[in-house]
């Protein structure tokens, strides 16, 4: 067989691949064959041929700290950025307070996956043929502390005594970074199998597809995000 693979977002399961632990592409059957492996189709003929079936499916997942959202707007609703700026000598301690919070939610977030699969399948003796779409959305939504060295600068800075350069809250380069993506296709499957010898199948399979894909990236300051 042969696969596609799009680095990063695509989810490259249905709800019964997500079950089983991302295994489609050797235990695919029926509808679900179209994506994993083509030539899985042709075994679902049976005995009974020249059968019409339809299947529509819809698959969700969530991947999150319950905590992400708490602890962001803790941190702008504490405006502890700003109570520093307002200090009239700050020291390397209140420095490393803020240092300590934003790297506290590094990497806290969001993710959720969707799957919707619609599907026409005819068994006829000759060939199986699968008419689909399909429908993948991923969306993540991550903090992203990128003020360490800057912060480490500061800290031996007022250590030594010098003055900082500018407000904390100017300089902050931290963000929340959200990135969705949104993959839709339409295909159609052919597939059979012949037997050559005793319990030596030989199947093959082909999806001609027309793929669509949508996808946008934001990063936004951690001071100013609205979850």
């Amino acid at each position: 067989m042969s696969a596609q693979t799009i680095a990063g977002y695509r989810t490259l399961l249905d709800p019964r691949s997500m079950a089983m632990g991302g295994t489609g592409a050797a235990a695919a059957t029926k509808f679900n064959a179209s994506l994993h492996n083509p030539a899985l189709i042709a075994f679902n003929r049976g005995s009974k041929p020249d059968r019409l079936y339809l299947s529509a499916s819809m698959g969700a997942r969530e991947l999150y700290n319950t905590d992400w959202e708490e602890s962001l707007n803790n941190f702008q609703d504490s405006n502890i950025v700003q109570d520093y700026d307002r200090l009239a000598n700050p020291s390397s301690s209140d420095a490393a307070e803020v240092r300590d919070v934003i790297r506290q939610m590094n990497l806290e977030g969001y993710r959720k996956d969707e799957t919707t699969v619609f599907n026409l399948l005819v068994d006829t003796r000759p060939v199986t043929i699968n008419f689909y779409t399909r429908r993948d959305i991923r969306e993540m939504t991550t903090i992203l502390n990128k003020d360490e060295e800057q912060f480490a600068t500061l800290i031996n800075g007022l250590n030594g005594g010098a003055p900082a350069v500018g407000t904390l809250e100017e300089r902050l380069t931290s963000t929340v970074d959200n990135t969705y993506v949104d993959i839709s296709e339409f295909g159609v499957t052919v597939a059979t199998t012949n037997v050559i010898s005793y319990n030596m199948p030989i199947s093959w399979g082909f999806t001609p597809k027309l793929v669509e894909i949508r996808g946008s990236h934001r990063a936004e300051s951690i001071n100013t995000y609205n979850p």
